[in-house]
């Protein structure tokens, strides 16, 4: 948590609080991100995936903006359509552009899909108080 000049943080269950100057002093930028797929699986997806995660992807895709929206006659198929799709959507969120949905992909796409509910450590946030 995030108080006016002091930052809260957890260590092993127990609440300390320091202030922005001495995280900054202690903090080089690494952090562990902790992360579950939202399909249940940490696999990529990319051209030939069948399943439930690609119709996950298609769905979340057009929910974020019409202009990632596909017109599928299997929704559950990785087609040449929603390639490109996640091509233009990595591309417009500076990522990677390969086609695949991977980690950095399906991250991004969960944090723009429920953004009040995605923890996040920022500069500008720290830097802001």
């Amino acid at each position: 948590r995030q108080y006016r000049g002091a930052v809260e943080l957890s260590i092993g269950g127990v609440a300390v609080t320091h202030t922005l100057d001495e995280v900054t002093d202690m903090w080089f930028g690494e952090f562990l991100l902790l992360w579950r797929p939202p399909n249940g699986s940490s696999e990529a997806l990319g051209p030939g995936s069948i399943g439930p995660g690609v119709t996950w992807l298609r769905h979340s895709l057009a929910a974020i903006d019409v202009r990632y929206q596909t017109a599928a006659q299997a929704p559950d198929v990785f087609d040449e359509d929603l390639t490109e799709m996640v091509r233009l959507f990595q591309r417009d969120n500076r990522l990677d552009v390969d086609g695949l949905a991977g980690h950095q992909t399906q991250i991004i796409i969960n944090t723009l899909l429920n953004p009040d509910s995605t923890l996040r450590l920022t500069i500008p946030r720290l830097a802001q108080e």
